[in-house]
C-alpha cells in the first residue's frame, strides 16, 4: 500500500495500489483516461505552481474529470472540477496526482 500523505517527487508513472474494495491507480493528471474521474491526492512543483493550481480549484480531495486529452502537437488536456472547465499543459498536469 502507497502512502497517499508523502511527498510524490517524479511520480510521472502511474502505480497500482490496494484499497479495500479493488485495485486503483496513482499517477500524474495526464495519464487520467479520457471522462473518467479521479480525486486529487497530492500536489508536487513548486510552491508558486501549487500556489496557482490551488487558486484554480485543483484541491487535495478534490474530483477531477478528463474532457480532453493532449495530443502530439502539444495542446492542453482539459478538465472539469466541478462546474469549472480549466485547461493546463501536460508537464503540469504531470505535476497533480490523482487516485483513480
Amino acid at each position: 500500500m502507497i502512502d497517499l500523505l508523502r511527498p510524490v517527487k517524479g511520480l510521472f508513472a502511474s502505480k497500482k495500489v490496494s484499497s479495500s474494495s479493488s485495485l486503483r491507480q496513482v499517477g500524474g493528471l495526464d495519464v487520467l483516461p479520457l471522462y473518467e474521474s479521479g480525486t486529487v491526492v497530492a500536489l508536487t512543483g513548486s510552491n508558486e505552481l501549487q500556489g496557482r493550481l490551488m487558486g484554480m480549484g485543483l484541491l487535495v480531495g478534490s474530483t477531477v474529470t478528463t474532457l480532453q486529452e493532449s495530443d502530439r502537437l502539444g495542446r492542453p488536456i482539459l478538465i472539469a472540477v466541478g462546474e469549472t472547465r480549466i485547461a493546463v499543459g501536460k508537464e503540469i498536469a504531470r505535476t497533480v496526482v490523482v487516485e483513480f
